[in-house]
């Protein structure tokens, strides 16, 4: 596999490196680039890789910008600290969106997902993918699910990242929206409940009002409550209640049942 890496900081640049040889040893790095021009020049000047890592910030712009200088003919992982692209990531060939810190797992798990979508497309060794088809079928796959595992939190100075598993709702509290987790902590989010609702996987989180988004795992206990309505405790405490109107408690019973 032909690897073409594009970011800016030398530092990323040399540890996606290091993570790519462990997770995969055959892996040759074609190319490297460090800002839109480079990218544009090699690629318009080299021979097709078979997949670009491709961080979104760079020095001189964005790499979206990239796709509007050449036609990109193959797959793409896009690797960025900023969590807002995602959707726009995959309009341009992107097969997955990973957010830095890069976690070995998770690249690993996007080239296993290359490797069996491309199985799927190889009529025999003669034969080159289709490269065009390999990337339809991965949006199909891939678009409709494009859910967090974690978020980018900054607390004061710092950024640390929050893994969505360690989640037990979100709330909405006069004009900011928080995450409560497991160990009781809360952290502020950058996102509105209804854009949250669209980027956490709706298997594990559910609307149950208009102030909360709940998460499964955080369910302690379920009661009824007059007119068809449900009372959802969030703690062992019972000190966290949720009610659940009517109008939702079918959905609500339905979705328990994933």
């Amino acid at each position: 596999m032909r690897v073409f890496i594009v970011e800016d900081e030398a530092v990323a640049r040399r540890r996606l490196k290091s993570i790519l040889r462990e997770v995969k040893p055959e892996a040759v790095i074609a190319g490297e680039a460090d800002s839109v021009k480079s990218a544009v020049d090699w690629l318009q000047s080299n021979p097709i890789p078979d997949l670009v890592l491709m961080d979104i910030e760079l020095m001189d712009g964005q790499s979206f910008e990239i796709f509007e200088h050449v036609k990109v003919q193959c797959p793409v992982i896009f690797i960025t600290a900023y969590d807002g692209f995602a959707i726009k990531a995959f309009k341009h060939n992107s097969i997955d969106y990973l957010l830095k810190p890069i976690v070995e797992e998770e690249l690993e798990q996007s080239l296993k997902k290359l490797d069996t979508i491309r199985g799927m497309f190889i009529k025999s060794e003669e034969q080159s993918m289709n490269v065009a088809a390999l990337v339809n079928d991965l949006k199909k796959q891939m678009v409709g699910n494009v859910y967090r595992n974690r978020f980018l939190i900054r607390i004061k100075d710092r950024y640390h990242t929050l893994e969505i598993s360690t989640i037990s709702w979100f709330y909405a509290t006069q004009k900011l929206v928080m995450a409560h987790c497991h160990d009781q902590k809360e952290y502020a989010m950058d996102y509105s409940l209804e854009e949250l609702e669209k980027i956490v996987n709706p298997a594990e989180f559910f609307r149950a009002s208009r102030q909360y988004l709940i998460a499964k795992n955080s369910i302690h206990t379920i009661l009824s409550a007059s007119y068809g309505k449900l009372t959802v405790t969030l703690d062992k405490a019972g000190k966290q209640q949720v009610p659940i109107s009517r109008e939702k408690a079918t959905d609500f019973k339905e979705w328990l049942s994933w």
